[in-house]
C-alpha cells in the first residue's frame, strides 16, 4: 500500500512511519522529553549488581517485570502500553504464524546470562 504513494518527497520508510503512528495513535510531540521509566531487557552479573544499586538511586522507575509498569503510575503505564501495541504490530510481519503472537511484552522476562541470583 505504501509503495503506491511513494515519491521523492515521501520515501517508503517515511510513509511506513506515518502509517505506524496513525495505527498506534501517536501524535506530534509524543516523543519529546525524557522517558518516564527504564526497562531491563537483559542482564548478567554486572548488570544485576548495577540493578541492585539502581533500586535506591535511579531517577526513574526501573521496569524488570511488565506487571510493575502498571504500578509505577499513569505516565509509565500509558507509555508501556503504547510500546506493547507497537511490538504487537511488529510481530505481525514475522514469517511464521507461530511467531505472530501478541502480548509478548507481558509474557517475556529479561534475558539473564549466567547465574544471577535475586536480580529483581
Amino acid at each position: 500500500m505504501a509503495a503506491a504513494v511513494k515519491s521523492r518527497r515521501y520515501t517508503l520508510s517515511r510513509l511506513r512511519r506515518m502509517l505506524m503512528c496513525a495505527a498506534l495513535g501517536i501524535k506530534a510531540g509524543d516523543a519529546r522529553g525524557i522517558p518516564p521509566y527504564l526497562r531491563v531487557l537483559a542482564l548478567d552479573e554486572k548488570g544485576a549488581a548495577l540493578l541492585r544499586r539502581m533500586r535506591k538511586s535511579a531517577a526513574a522507575p526501573v521496569i524488570v517485570k511488565p506487571a510493575r509498569a502498571a504500578k509505577a503510575g499513569p505516565a509509565v503505564s500509558e507509555l508501556f502500553e503504547l510500546g506493547s501495541r507497537a511490538h504487537d504490530l511488529f510481530v505481525l510481519g514475522r514469517p511464521s504464524p507461530d511467531w505472530q503472537q501478541g502480548g509478548e511484552d507481558y509474557r517475556t522476562t529479561p534475558y539473564i546470562q549466567g547465574s544471577v541470583e535475586d536480580f529483581a
